[in-house]
């Protein structure tokens, strides 16, 4: 990967103590690790040449909240660091400061290099976040969605302020650390659902899904949840991480529109329909009206069908303006303008 006057820049990368890898800036193909990459990370040479640079950050998911931000950050051209989760081979979670630059200024800067820096190796959580990953911790407490972390018989053993707050309006009660998060949901539904994602994590699955459901008081609930199995240095799953994301606004809002969708595809049979007929009336009764001789006793009949059909056309509007009015949706189309 190097050229010959970068020999200096081969030792370096090769006996640097902090994982390194050269990569494709638009494919993300690793080309190259150094040694403390293979060490930290647990791949061999070739398992890294298989792997994408986003791999480590297991932001290979596009539904990944923070893909677009890590993407952002190994495409860049230029310069830039980022802040944020690498993961090893058996699991371990390092929180990493990542510097990326290009290999070789003279040249395209298509080929970079990574530098991941560990701030933090949050492998195992037994002790608690607060203990283990002080790092980590803060953006677990500062978090805006709801945070647990589990371990594998369901005990609570950390939570985040947001979901201390939330207990009341998702649980309804206040919840305590060391119990068990299957005290608090009620429901057998809402129960076998959370047991299911739950054994799913348990087995090393990352689930993520959206959740519906109502409180005792009737009070209907959405959320996008996230079941997260972290792993323990065996490579087997000692915790779960769960994260909850209230999205009842916009899930509100979104049958409301999908409600606003269907009325005004109603409206539109309404008009395409019931206005038609007696406004097609109108037009043909004109058409056959005698213009060029207004007296002829026919356009009486005429005049007298057109009034009867204007009654109709008055009768269909006023039907229609009722339609919109009981739906609500002249307010909700002003709203939008």
């Amino acid at each position: 990967m190097f050229k010959p006057y970068q020999r200096a820049y081969q030792v370096f990368f090769d006996e640097n103590p902090q994982p390194m890898w050269i990569y494709d800036s638009e494919t993300l193909q690793i080309y190259a690790s150094n040694q403390m990459a293979k060490e930290v990370f647990g791949y061999s040479e070739k398992e890294f040449f298989n792997l994408p640079i986003s791999k480590l950050a297991s932001f290979d998911d596009d539904k990944h909240p923070e893909r677009s931000f890590f993407l952002q950050f190994a495409h860049n051209l230029s310069s830039s660091t980022w802040q944020g989760n690498f993961f090893t081979k058996s699991g371990f979670m390092h929180l990493v400061n990542a510097q990326s630059y290009v290999l070789d200024s003279s040249s395209t800067a298509k080929v970079r290099v990574l530098m991941a820096q560990t701030v933090k190796q949050c492998a195992s959580f037994g002790q608690g976040l607060k203990f283990q990953c002080a790092n980590f911790a803060a953006i677990f407490e500062s978090s805006i969605q709801i945070k647990y972390l589990f371990d594998v018989n369901y005990t609570i053993l950390q939570a985040n302020q947001k979901a201390f707050e939330s207990a009341r309006v998702v649980f309804e009660q206040s919840i305590e650390l060391n119990h068990s998060i299957l005290k608090y949901i009620r429901g057998e539904e809402n129960r076998h659902g959370f047991i299911a994602d739950f054994e799913n994590a348990r087995q090393g699955a990352k689930i993520q899904k959206e959740i519906h459901f109502q409180t005792i008081r009737g009070k209907e609930l959405y959320y996008e949840i996230c079941h997260l199995p972290i792993f323990d240095s065996n490579g087997k799953v000692a915790q779960v991480m769960l994260s909850m994301y209230d999205v009842t606004e916009k899930k509100h809002n979104e049958l409301k529109m999908a409600q606003q969708i269907q009325d005004l595809q109603d409206f539109a049979f309404l008009t395409s329909h019931e206005l038609r007929r007696p406004l097609a009336n109108i037009l043909g009764l004109t058409s056959i009206f005698n213009k060029k001789n207004l007296a002829d006793d026919f356009n009486s009949l005429i005049i007298n069908y057109l009034e009867s059909t204007a009654q109709e056309l008055d009768s269909v509007i006023h039907q229609m303006n009722q339609t919109l009015a009981e739906k609500n949706l002249l307010n909700e189309m002003a709203k939008e303008k």
